[in-house]
């Protein structure tokens, strides 16, 4: 079995191969736990949440334009933050639609839990079927810093599938958060490692605004199987994003989000996306 980096006169199929392998969510979500935690009420209001996202990628004529439509909604229920999205994406590779459903339970006052269900139609660069666990601890005496360990398991569409395990310390000093995270990834077949490094910083509070700012650096990695010889295919891949909600009424705000991605002897990718929330 060999390695490639997309060098060889294979690489725009490899490249493109990757694309879809390394796009299917598999490690794709690098937002902190702490801004997906802002997504959520901490009035226990229901929230509505929408977007419309545009990425465009380089070259663009081998690679298109990325577009998707995201609507979320956050409720509580006993003893649980709970939430179900629904996001639709157009590609050049073609049409698809993912669902997600999960939320957070605090188990006792230094131990909580998040938990996702996700699930999407049959295309190249969705999941078949997602899981996503976190387990959370707070320490020291004031609980401002939160210990994360995690566990992904995704199947695709073909015959691939991730295990995906992560760890990182969250700091919550008043309106000041920092955090940051490792994440190893075991594609198969094959057992092919790599890993990703996930460092974020917010500012802001509940009914005001967020803001956070979002860099990774790691390696995307899979076996390309269609080959008659099949081979290694590693990338190194870097990443910034930097993401806004404000409230401008009590129960009304706006989001938003601009985005840098670039995989080496691949394609780069910038985009954004816009929307807004609602609390009912």
């Amino acid at each position: 079995m060999k390695t490639l980096s997309c060098s060889s006169p294979t690489k725009a199929l490899l490249a493109a191969a990757l694309l879809a392998a390394s796009t299917a969510a598999g490690a794709a979500d690098t937002r902190s736990a702490a801004e997906r935690e802002a997504a959520f009420s901490k009035a226990g209001a229901v929230r509505l949440d929408t977007s419309f996202s545009y990425e465009h990628l380089s070259p663009n004529g081998a690679y298109g334009s990325w577009k998707a439509f995201n609507a979320a909604l956050y409720f509580p229920l006993p003893g649980f933050s709970a939430f179900a999205q629904a996001s639709s994406h157009s590609r050049r590779e073609g049409k698809g639609v993912v669902v997600s459903a999960g939320g957070y339970k605090d188990w006792t006052s230094g131990f909580y839990t998040y938990t996702s269900l996700s699930g999407g139609s049959h295309s190249p660069y969705l999941p078949k079927f997602r899981v996503d666990q976190d387990f959370n601890f707070k320490v020291l005496p004031a609980r401002n810093l939160v210990l994360t360990a995690g566990v992904s398991h995704i199947r695709y569409h073909d015959i691939h599938k991730d295990l995906v395990l992560s760890a990182g310390p969250a700091l919550y000093l008043g309106r000041l958060i920092l955090s940051a995270k490792l994440m190893r990834n075991i594609s198969d077949p094959g057992s092919v490692r790599s890993s990703t490094f996930i460092q974020s910083a917010g500012w802001g509070a509940e009914g005001s605004q967020w803001t956070f700012l979002t860099a990774s650096q790691g390696r995307q990695a899979y076996l390309a199987t269609y080959l008659a010889d099949p081979q290694e295919v590693r990338q190194d891949a870097v990443s910034f994003t930097l993401n806004h909600r404000r409230w401008l009424r009590k129960d009304f705000g706006l989001t938003g989000d601009v985005s840098w991605f670039e995989l080496k002897d691949g394609y780069k990718k910038y985009g954004g996306s816009l929307g807004c929330f609602y609390n009912f």
